[in-house]
């Protein structure tokens, strides 16, 4: 029972990030610099919780490091990518596009991890571009969510930066035979940090002080989140669970429950081939997910 009660605190972990984003950019919406303080203190809490993790393992290998590097890349861009989507757009969109990141690993695994290519799989594409298709698609009267060319800039690090990490991230535990997990991650969300610091320095920050005062707890709780879940997966990846459960539950779950404070929290009106994409990318995010 325990395991169910991990996948449902991974689900509520998934959702929380993009929510709570969405939800300080309402609150800093007219505060200069909003973004990048955010990045600063999220990764802030992502790095000290990996260092605490880190240093009750104490396990490294120096050949994991160029991994760390080109994960921190994919991190950094995925997380520069996100809050500013979610500034700039819908956080149901937005969030469904960084799920379907999953059609570019799955692209992946098919030429580089000698994956067959299933019909399950072809089915999976098939539904996501039909979503994408019917979300980013605005009526014959343009009364459609419009999208504009920085948000769909954003979607793009956010697309390829989630894959990026999964990407790398598994490349890592297949060579390494799923040692230095702990390492990789330490050292990839530290060099996040500095970069995301070095933003921070070099942006306009005369807002930075009412930020940091009012809507500090909004990027260290999407921070702890971030952490937890990756805690939460490893303990699930060793359970009786089967993968095709959990996997297809934290991203249909989450992308249900992102769904459910789009329309009852934020009010964001759709029309209503934009929830049918909805519906069917979450349709495709599950199958995809197996």
């Amino acid at each position: 029972m325990q395991y169910y009660f991990y996948l449902f605190l991974s689900v509520l972990c998934v959702a929380s990030t993009n929510v709570i984003g969405k939800r300080y950019n309402q609150k800093n919406a007219q505060r200069i610099g909003a973004s990048s303080i955010y990045n600063f203190f999220l990764l802030s809490a992502v790095f000290f919780c990996w260092l605490i993790l880190f240093l009750r393992d104490r396990t490294y290998n120096a050949a994991v490091i160029p991994y760390s590097l080109l994960f921190a890349l994919c991190y950094t861009l995925c997380h520069i990518g996100t809050i500013n989507a979610l500034k700039l757009g819908s956080v149901m969109l937005t969030s469904l596009f960084g799920k379907l990141s999953l059609i570019l690993v799955s692209v992946w695994g098919f030429f580089f991890w000698n994956q067959n290519f299933t019909p399950l799989a072809g089915v999976g594409l098939l539904l996501t571009a039909v979503a994408l298709w019917l979300c980013l698609y605005q009526g014959k009267g343009g009364e459609g969510v419009k999208p504009n060319l920085k948000w769909l800039g954003c979607l793009f690090l956010v697309l390829f930066g989630n894959a990026g990490c999964s990407i790398v991230q598994r490349n890592q535990q297949v060579k390494f035979e799923g040692k230095y997990g702990s390492f990789l991650m330490v050292v990839a969300t530290g060099v996040s940090l500095l970069v995301c610091l070095m933003l921070y320095l070099r942006s306009d920050k005369r807002d930075s002080g009412i930020i940091a005062k009012t809507a500090w707890y909004f990027p260290v709780t999407a921070g702890i989140a971030n952490a937890l879940l990756n805690l939460l997966v490893i303990r699930l990846a060793t359970s009786p669970l089967s993968p095709s459960l959990i996997y297809p539950t934290l991203a249909v779950g989450s992308l249900i429950l992102i769904s459910l404070t789009s329309l009852l929290m934020f009010r964001e009106k759709m029309r209503p081939w934009q929830w049918c994409g909805v519906l069917l990318g979450i349709v495709a995010t599950g199958i995809l997910s197996v």
